[in-house]
């Protein structure tokens, strides 16, 4: 399971690569975080917290650690001290991806873990982190210590094996309904009525001089996995005005008065995965 070719590596050069995947720092921003009793910047909580994050899903996917530095225990998460010591510097530095010296396995692995879990509100990063059993323990340990470092032994390895599992099987929970759109309308009496045609001017993710109409057939709903939303959000977008938001759940509400059955098609985590993972 375990990659013996790769060995842990600096997290300050995770880091970096990190900061790459966002230029603009948009998401690794310079700006003063709401919680006062937490004094760093936004982007310092995130990158620590991503840190974590991809320490142990690389632990649960090869059995070995990431990177060679100690996970320290701090109030709103784990943290690498280095990097949340340095996070100014960090960020002013000018990092391009192919130019990191790092392989491409670690490459390709911290680039996904950052395209799903930037999704994430911060509150539920910091659970996240809160969740690991090691800060568990050494967070309600070091009060009455001096050392802040978490320990990562035999229990904490099994749980880091089994986060995969872990995630999967809680947010998979949680689900999501869509409405599938489509350019052609339908002419039958049923067919016809169900289709909402969207106002003009067509919505710029819809963008189709060959197809210029668009209709989402509300007798159609698609659920899928919350979970799975981080895969799919080349298909989505802020596209409809509140107008046609309110009027195709109208629509979709209105069914059954017309004696319309509304069609659920359900799709599983796996069923939403790109091909290459």
């Amino acid at each position: 399971m375990s990659d013996k070719n790769i060995q842990p590596v600096s997290a300050i050069d995770i880091a970096k690569l990190l900061l790459s995947f966002d230029e603009g720092r948009e998401y690794f921003r310079k700006q003063e975080t709401e919680e006062e009793k937490f004094d760093t910047y936004v982007g310092n909580f995130r990158l620590n917290k991503l840190l974590h994050i991809c320490y142990m899903l690389y632990y649960s996917k090869h059995g070995e650690p990431l990177f060679y530095e100690e996970l320290r225990a701090y109030p709103h998460g784990a943290i690498v001290y280095p990097v949340f010591k340095n996070f100014p510097s960090l960020h002013e530095q000018i990092l391009k991806t192919a130019e990191i010296n790092l392989a491409e396995k670690i490459k390709k692995f911290v680039d996904k873990v950052f395209r799903y879990f930037k999704t994430y509100h911060d509150k539920d990063l910091e659970t996240f982190s809160h969740d690991d059993i090691a800060w568990k323990e050494r967070f309600k340990s070091h009060l009455r210590e001096d050392s802040d470092t978490m320990v990562i032994n035999d229990e904490v390895k099994s749980f880091y094996r089994d986060i995969l599992g872990h995630i999967v099987r809680e947010e998979t929970k949680q689900r999501f309904i869509f409405l599938p759109i489509t350019s052609n309308h339908n002419r039958d009496n049923k067919s016809f009525v169900t289709q909402y045609k969207i106002t003009p001017p067509r919505p710029p993710c819809l963008e189709s001089k060959k197809y210029p109409y668009s209709f989402v057939n509300t007798n159609r709903e698609v659920e899928f996995p919350f979970l799975a939303t981080s895969f799919l959000t080349q298909f989505l977008g802020n596209c409809l005005s509140d107008e046609d938001f309110t009027g195709i759940v109208k629509l979709n509400s209105d069914l059954p008065k017309y004696n319309i059955k509304i069609r659920k098609i359900k799709l599983e985590f796996k069923d939403c995965l790109p091909p290459e993972l």
